[in-house]
């Protein structure tokens, strides 16, 4: 493996595991077992090494909605494997992690806070997409604007960050897996 993937799988544990505030680069360079001078040769600071880890994770997420939405099945279904990879991937995010990401990032004038922009403004294209399809086939009440979907779904987002919020739930993938689903299928089983 090389040193630039170790240092940033050993971020990747350390950070899901921990949060981002609490890890040093000492720490990870320790877990990666490379020198300072290798971690400073690939990254200039921490906040680069988070923008790779971020954006690596972004783009495999935007590429997996890209598959399930070519399928041919009901936006139900699309839904529910949506759901279901979303789940799936917040198992290995401890709460703290989110928790720092969008707090720590969200006071400062980065190319993180840049990059998650992105890659939001990308996903929320694809979603809308697949929305307006689901309304032409009828699968969507046409009562509901679009505009409104996506209002909530941001005003989700925002929740996620909400101390309150967070300590109701014993992991990531709980509040992943009852956001969502509240989200899209009510309070109905």
């Amino acid at each position: 493996m090389k040193a630039k993937d170790k240092i940033i799988q050993a971020a990747k544990n350390l950070f899901f595991d921990r949060g981002i505030i609490k890890v040093s680069i000492t720490e990870i360079i320790s877990d990666a077992n490379v020198s300072k001078m290798t971690f400073y040769r690939n990254f200039k600071n921490k906040d680069e090494l988070i923008l790779e880890i971020v954006t690596g994770i972004s783009n495999q997420g935007i590429q997996d909605f890209k598959e399930v939405i070519k399928k041919e099945i009901t936006f139900q279904e699309k839904l529910i494997e949506v759901i279901d990879f979303k789940i799936e991937y917040s198992k290995h995010l401890s709460l703290t992690f989110l928790q720092d990401l969008y707090s720590y990032f969200s006071q400062k004038d980065t190319e993180v806070l840049t990059a998650l922009e992105r890659i939001k403004s990308e996903s929320n294209a694809l979603f809308v997409q697949e929305i307006l399809l689901a309304k032409s086939k009828g699968e969507i009440s046409e009562d509901i604007s679009v505009e409104f979907i996506m209002y909530m779904m941001n005003k989700l987002q925002e929740m996620m960050n909400d101390d309150h919020l967070l300590h109701m739930f014993s992991s990531s993938e709980e509040m992943t897996r009852s956001i969502t689903k509240f989200f899209f299928f009510g309070i109905s089983k």
